[in-house]
Order: structure tokens, then sequence, then C-alpha cells
């Protein structure tokens, strides 16, 4: 899914596609991570099934990984977090 398709727009030149990324989430994504040089983008894979082969080939995962459930929000201290407890005070033999 392309960012055209999550704004429901029509779809991004593959170059406009990396400047939004670059916007939305701060990642230069055409930056060498070796050299810090630019690369060049040549080609934009958006099919499923080709993408799937590629990850295989490199022996990544392909399948989209099952969510886990969310977890309770952290329960709040009834210390104060500057406050010392007795047991701080002692030390391991």
């Amino acid at each position: 899914m392309t960012a055209a398709d999550r704004a429901g727009s029509a779809p991004l030149h593959p170059r406009e596609e990396v400047q939004y990324e670059t916007r939305s989430f701060g990642l230069d994504v055409l930056a060498c991570s070796r050299c810090g040089g630019r690369l060049r983008l040549i080609a934009l894979i958006e099919q499923a099934a080709v993408i799937a082969r590629i990850l295989r080939h490199l022996g990544l995962p392909d399948a989209v990984p099952t969510p886990s459930p969310a977890r309770a929000p952290p329960v709040p201290s009834r210390r104060h977090p500057d406050s010392r407890s007795d047991s701080d005070d002692v030390e391991a033999p």
C-alpha cells in the first residue's frame, strides 16, 4: 500500500513517495548507511507476490507478524520517584 492509497488521493510519483516518507518518518531512505552518499531510486515494487519472493530469497520472513495483544497501562507507583526506601541503604554482603 502506497502513501497515495492511504491518503485516498492520486498515486504519487516514486520520488514524491520518498519525499513523503522522509517528511513523515524523519528517515532519509536515499542516504547510504555506509558512506552517507545519495542512492538512486531505480524501482518501486508494489506487488505483494514479488516482494514476498525477494524476502524469501534473502532469507527474511515474508509473512505479516501476528500482532501481540495490548498490555495494561503501567500502574502508578505510590512512592514519589525521588524518595528512597530503607532497603536502598542496605549494602549487599
